[in-house]
């Protein structure tokens, strides 16, 4: 049981090292941050991550 909890909370990091790992650059990674309402050392999964980034990448100019 406790391999479980420990592979589990070794999936989530800070926003800011999912950033650097994927080399998001810092002007869309301030954006995805404002977008989804996540301050600084918020931790989350890397599909998540990635989701955000994607979203926001892929939203419509102005809308």
């Amino acid at each position: 049981m406790e391999k479980n909890i420990k592979k589990e909370s070794a999936t989530f990091l800070a926003v800011e090292e999912h950033a650097a790992n994927l080399q998001v650059p810092a002007p869309v990674f301030q954006a995805v941050m404002q977008a989804q309402n996540w301050a600084a050392g918020k931790k989350v999964e890397k599909t998540e991550f990635e989701k955000a980034v994607n979203a926001f990448l892929n939203a419509p100019i102005g809308g």
